[in-house]
């Protein structure tokens, strides 16, 4: 059986794909845990949604950011704290 993005997380990606030549590239691995925030059961890994995810920007024509890597999750939280300087 094929997964689809549920209408919540299409109609939720709308105002990417219409910004999608004035915005920067949009990260796979931000869209991944703001998916999640939204629709927590979704029965695939990370790097299942990301690829579904990247279909859907792609078909409206977004630049994307690939930056999942096998393991990322991990990751996740550091993405909401800001950059320390290394000085």
């Amino acid at each position: 059986m094929e997964f689809r993005l549920s209408p919540r997380v299409r109609e939720a990606l709308k105002p990417l794909t219409r910004n999608r030549l004035a915005s920067r590239p949009i990260s796979l691995a931000l869209l991944v845990k703001a998916t999640r925030s939204v629709e927590p059961n979704i029965p695939l890994s990370d790097e299942e949604l990301a690829n579904l995810l990247a279909q859907e920007l792609i078909h409206h024509g977004c630049a994307i950011d690939f930056d999942i890597r096998e393991g990322f999750r991990h990751d996740l939280t550091d993405l909401d704290r800001p950059e320390q300087s290394a000085g």
